[in-house]
């Protein structure tokens, strides 16, 4: 990683809930929001790909991705196995949370963004069936509020980053 300059690491893809997800267009203004960072995307080749950022996903074994998260700057995510291991090793990150919650699925090591819209948390009561009501609780969440967070993760770990 140390060729890289301000590394985020990423993972944009639940197996448990097609809810948990974020639109990819979401994901691909993010990367274009911050310029001065390398977005690593991990995860299973079969997920789809974030234009913009490094494409890792297929490329590493759960223990290489266990690597990347404890020497990244920081991660941003979905609720997801690789959000939730940021936590083992103690890294700053950013998990975007819809159809489940960051009261029973959050860390304190990671910004935890919630939009808490009144059908919210659905997890246990439609699984991974698709959302009837528009997916508003993932579609809420902002681009912008997203790239402030992460922006505060890098900052959290002095890491020069351009605003």
């Amino acid at each position: 990683m140390a060729p890289y300059k301000n590394t985020v690491l990423m993972h944009i893809h639940s197996r448990s809930s097609v809810n948990h997800h974020w639109p990819i267009e979401k994901w691909e203004a993010l990367i274009e929001a911050l310029p001065d960072c390398t977005f690593i995307q991990i995860g299973n080749k079969d997920e789809k790909y974030v234009k913009g950022s490094l494409d890792w996903r297929g490329k590493t074994q759960l223990r290489d991705a266990f690597c990347l998260i404890k020497h990244a700057h920081t991660f941003v995510g979905v609720d997801s196995s690789f959000a939730h291991a940021t936590n083992a090793f103690g890294l700053p990150g950013v998990v975007l949370f819809g159809d489940s919650s960051p009261v029973h699925w959050g860390h304190e090591n990671n910004i935890n963004l919630y939009k808490k819209v009144s059908c919210s948390p659905c997890y246990y009561y439609i699984g991974s069936n698709p959302c009837p009501y528009g997916h508003e609780c993932m579609n809420t969440i902002d681009v912008h509020e997203v790239r402030a967070a992460v922006l505060h993760q890098l900052a959290s770990r002095s890491s020069p980053v351009g605003a």
